[in-house]
């Protein structure tokens, strides 16, 4: 297994010391912005729940990972991802104070580029199964109204992974905006990071492109 919690964790400690810090200035960029869903709202302790769901398609996902081949896999998750996590806000997010400069088809072309990337790529490392197991360890109040879920990945041949979802209520509804990995570095500052430098140099249209092609299923990394 390729496990893709366990690669972000290595890849930690080849980023600046920085994006440790990142996230606490981070959060006050989150919109208190409303947002479409097509299923019924959740609720502070469904979203607690949903994580948990997550995390069971993550598993089943790795213990079917040559059953269902990559596809299979991002088929499998998609639909867990869409209703636990924005989205919508998070790729407003990573673009930056630019957003509002793009026209609404540019925003919604990237969005969806944005979202398939994300999904493509936990398909494409959750790729195989050593026991590994999943626990919830509980709650914390975040900065700017947010919500703090900790939770570890048990791996049995390896070290446990701390990782920590970054819940928000949106409108009526709670989803997962963020992802801090063991020594709270933000997923979200990290990809703000790389995407900011591309979008102020080529244009959105230009990162659409970029991760289109990252998120293609036979592409490995």
């Amino acid at each position: 297994m390729t496990a893709y919690f366990a690669n972000s964790t290595a890849r930690k400690h080849r980023l600046p010391i920085l994006f440790v810090l990142m996230f606490a200035p981070l959060v006050f960029l989150y919109p208190q912005a409303g947002t479409a869903t097509t299923h019924a709202p959740l609720t502070k302790e469904a979203i607690i729940k949903q994580v948990q769901i997550f995390h069971q398609t993550l598993r089943a996902a790795m213990e079917k990972a040559d059953e269902l081949g990559v596809t299979g896999r991002f088929q499998l998750i998609k639909p867990v991802f869409e209703k636990t996590f924005n989205s919508n806000l998070m790729a407003r997010i990573v673009v930056g104070i630019k957003w509002r400069k793009f026209s609404p088809d540019q925003r919604q072309r990237f969005t969806k580029i944005f979202k398939t990337g994300n999904i493509a790529t936990y398909a494409r490392r959750f790729d195989g199964y050593s026991g590994q197991s999943f626990k919830t360890l509980g709650t914390r109040p975040g900065p700017r109204k947010t919500m703090l879920i900790d939770t570890v990945l048990i791996n049995p041949d390896d070290d446990d992974v701390k990782l920590t979802y970054v819940a928000k209520r949106i409108g009526k509804e709670w989803w997962i905006i963020d992802v801090l990995l063991a020594s709270g570095i933000s997923e979200l500052a990290v990809k703000r990071s790389e995407y900011s430098r591309i979008v102020k140099t080529k244009g959105l249209d230009a990162l659409s492109e970029i991760l289109s092609s990252k998120s293609r299923l036979d592409k490995t990394e």
